[in-house]
């Protein structure tokens, strides 16, 4: 008995089915790694200080809470220098309401450690989420003039047929 092990054909099938995620756990993985790596040959914890800010504490508890109405306020208050410290506690298993409260709090960032983050967004069941991801991920924030009616909804089509056409080019 081996335990549900996997051999051969199945375990590459398994990889396969699972690349891009295992691409972005291991992605994380290793930008943790070598953070921690920095933060023990300079003798300086690297998010420590970061994650006692007060703008970073409370971003985490609007985000563990889901409050939209605090994740909208605060995405004004989000500075640069934040964004490590909170995307650094994002997981792509964490359910769905939670990681579309880190997508919203992050819509307006600019900053490649959101890649997988915002690659993972595009699944989502939300396609206000999926809309923000997809602009964050083009760096096209004018988008939302195509994914948006004029009434402020978002078009489901619209996000849609774009995720479609960026996943398809970034499989290219």
């Amino acid at each position: 008995m081996d335990g549900g092990a996997l051999h051969g054909s199945d375990l590459t099938g398994f990889v396969m089915d699972n690349w891009k995620h295992i691409r972005q756990v291991l992605f994380m993985r290793i930008m943790t790694s070598l953070i921690f790596l920095m933060s023990v040959i300079t003798g300086v914890p690297v998010f420590a200080e970061e994650k006692t800010d007060p703008v970073v504490k409370e971003c985490l508890s609007a985000i563990e809470k889901q409050d939209f109405e605090a994740i909208e306020r605060l995405r004004d208050k989000i500075r640069k220098q934040h964004v490590p410290a909170i995307a650094s506690t994002w997981k792509s298993t964490f359910p769905w309401g939670k990681k579309d409260a880190y997508i919203t709090l992050m819509m307006d960032q600019q900053n490649d450690i959101l890649t997988p983050m915002m690659e993972d967004g595009l699944n989502s069941p939300t396609p206000e989420t999926r809309a923000y991801a997809l602009m964050i991920l083009k760096k096209d924030f004018t988008l939302n003039k195509v994914f948006w009616d004029s009434r402020g909804w978002v078009i489901p089509a619209k996000v849609d047929a774009a995720v479609r056409e960026y996943k398809t080019r970034k499989k290219k």
